[in-house]
């Protein structure tokens, strides 16, 4: 219990800067933890005789608060020996400011969604427009404001990939990737990056980590003929072309690349 009081004690002296510094939410938790402890524990006389004075005096700081009187309408006061009393008060009173705490982050995270909407429109209008550089320098910026993001990285990702900016593409999806390791749809697209790229036997790497984690999955299936293809390894490719027609018939995209290829060993033989 002494490590306790003194704890209080330190807690209570605070009281007077927090409400300074308008930090209210605190400086009531404080009082509160106070009071909690002088309703249940079994104190000394001298110890309860300090533990009041300083919960008096830290209850004047915050009554005396103008923000805590603009938003709460009762009357906070401190009579030794109904502690229960201001106890129910300061519960209301801190539903009252957790809400409005509530309420600031979910607007603070409102704010910080917009930005990061306004800056990914900002870069893919300087791409739209043929500025790659200045391009270049937002999507840096915008990566380390959202450090770690994985929707952020995926998205800079996605408008490096559609303005074959392939390198660039590669190392942001990469990132997504690290920070969001199940997300299937990466793999695919690094895929298509490191194709474009040539670096295929990385590609396929991703292609098959994809569809170890998918299953079969037509899109990945396609999209790993075209790498076959491109690559110049025939028998794979034939192979994979008949899995995407087998599993979908009627995809025409799939029947043409499985007739490409028919026609590529043919020509080869």
């Amino acid at each position: 219990m002494s490590a306790d009081l003194s704890k209080t004690r330190r807690q209570l002296n605070d009281v007077k800067t927090l409400v300074r510094q308008g930090r209210m939410l605190p400086a009531v938790q404080y009082v509160n933890e106070a009071l909690n402890i002088i309703i249940r524990a079994s104190l000394i006389k001298n110890e309860r005789s300090e533990l009041e004075e300083l919960i008096k005096n830290a209850v004047d700081w915050i009554a005396d608060n103008k923000a805590i009187r603009e938003k709460f309408p009762l009357a906070i006061t401190y009579t030794p020996g109904k502690e229960e009393a201001l106890a129910d008060t300061v519960q209301q009173l801190l539903e009252i400011l957790n809400e409005e705490v509530s309420e600031q982050a979910n607007e603070g995270l409102r704010l910080l969604e917009e930005r990061r909407k306004n800056l990914l429109a900002q870069a893919a209008e300087l791409l739209k427009h043929g500025q790659l550089e200045k391009a270049v320098e937002l999507h840096k910026q915008i990566a380390e404001e959202f450090h770690g993001d994985y929707a952020v990285l995926a998205e800079i990702g996605e408008q490096c990939l559609s303005h074959a900016m392939y390198e660039e593409a590669f190392e942001y999806l990469a990132q997504a990737l690290e920070a969001n390791p199940k997300a299937i749809p990466l793999y695919n697209r690094i895929g298509i990056a490191l194709r474009k790229l040539e670096r295929y036997e990385a590609a396929e790497k991703y292609y098959k980590k994809a569809l170890e984690m998918a299953g079969t999955d037509v899109g990945l299936l396609f999209n790993l003929g075209r790498l076959y293809v491109e690559w110049k390894h025939w028998n794979k490719a034939e192979k994979v072309a008949q899995m995407v027609v087998k599993i979908a018939p009627d995809f025409s995209e799939g029947n043409k690349l499985l007739a490409y290829v028919v026609k590529q060993r043919q020509l080869k033989q």
